[in-house]
């Protein structure tokens, strides 16, 4: 049976990240795990803000191909 598990996630930046839009000090993803016959799969994905997209849009992305 195969399971995914999807969940944002903001991971803490060591420095702040300046460029001319703005100042981050962290990085807002999306953590997906995908599970199959005792194997694991992992990843992540960071929106692209420019374009308005966010962990939460991207989790309504996923939540709709289920």
């Amino acid at each position: 049976m195969r399971t995914l598990h999807a969940r944002p996630h903001a991971w803490k930046l060591r420095e702040p990240f300046a460029i001319a839009r703005g100042v981050r000090s962290e990085a807002r993803v999306v953590i997906v795990e995908l599970h199959e016959d005792g194997l694991v799969g992992r990843g992540e994905a960071g929106g692209i803000a420019y374009q308005g997209e966010t962990p939460e849009s991207m989790l309504a992305q996923i939540e709709q191909l289920r």
